[in-house]
């Protein structure tokens, strides 16, 4: 993670969050058990916009689809 500065672009957590990194599904597991994200998991830059949550199980949904589809095996994510 980079410390935050003012001339840092700020993202929306669902562009951030990649399903293919393993330490994102990780805390999204986290997220799915106890309803909050773990702590100091999302970095400074990244703001939760409306519907985060729901535009990332639609990410998720799609990269499973995506892998299903093309036969990938994603190395070390726990789904």
């Amino acid at each position: 993670m980079t410390s935050h500065t003012q001339d840092e672009v700020m993202i929306k957590l669902e562009d951030w969050f990649d399903p293919y990194n393993p330490e994102h599904m990780k805390a999204y597991e986290v997220l799915c058990k106890s309803g909050c994200w773990p702590e100091k998991f999302i970095p400074k830059h990244v703001y939760t916009g409306y519907m985060a949550t729901i535009n990332i199980n639609a990410k998720i949904a799609k990269t499973w689809l995506h892998v299903m589809k093309h036969g990938q095996i994603i190395g070390g994510a726990p789904f």
